[in-house]
């Protein structure tokens, strides 16, 4: 009896976790369009835009000055990883240059994930995500006291909907003055 109960209960995990994997890429609405055409460009301060590229990430053409890198306040993640991506190397250069200028100023790093994985999964990605961005702007010599951290986990999104497109843009920490 216990066989067929531990059977049916693997059953219905199986037919759970199938279910919410089915790739439906028709459905759009237009939240999701207007959001990924905003995704391209990250306005900063002056009104003009850092480009982005397709997943969110710096172009390499375009950003000239520490001022723009400063303007880019938002570091992206991969999913379920909480490593910090090459390509925001210098944008965490500029923010760190800011910082240890600037010894009065604070940054707190609020640290976001998708909607995929339980609550208290979620939340402790988010703390790991912004603690990697902590560690990263100690490494390049912000002080301890400049920088606090909170986790949103996915309380929080940027972007309501489905897909890896909105998924993508809710990996992230937020780098907030």
């Amino acid at each position: 009896m216990m066989a067929r109960i531990f059977f049916f209960f693997i059953w219905i995990v199986i037919f759970i976790i199938s279910s919410g994997c089915s790739n439906n890429s028709t459905r759009t609405d237009a939240l999701t369009a207007s959001k990924a055409d905003q995704a391209n460009s990250f306005p900063n301060q002056g009104g003009s835009s850092v480009p982005l590229n397709q997943s969110g990430k710096i172009k390499s053409q375009g950003v000239e000055s520490e001022e723009d890198l400063r303007a880019i306040r938002v570091i992206y993640f991969d999913y379920d990883t909480a490593t910090v991506s090459s390509e925001f190397r210098q944008v965490l250069e500029a923010h760190a240059a800011y910082l240890t200028d600037n010894f009065t100023a604070r940054v707190v790093l609020e640290g976001h994930t998708d909607e995929r994985g339980t609550r208290e999964y979620n939340l402790a990605l988010g703390e790991n995500r912004a603690l990697s961005v902590k560690r990263q702007l100690s490494i390049m010599g912000v002080r301890e006291s400049q920088m606090d951290l909170v986790s949103f986990g996915e309380e929080r999104p940027d972007m309501l909907g489905q897909g890896e497109e909105v998924f993508s843009l809710n990996r992230r920490v937020e780098l907030v003055y």
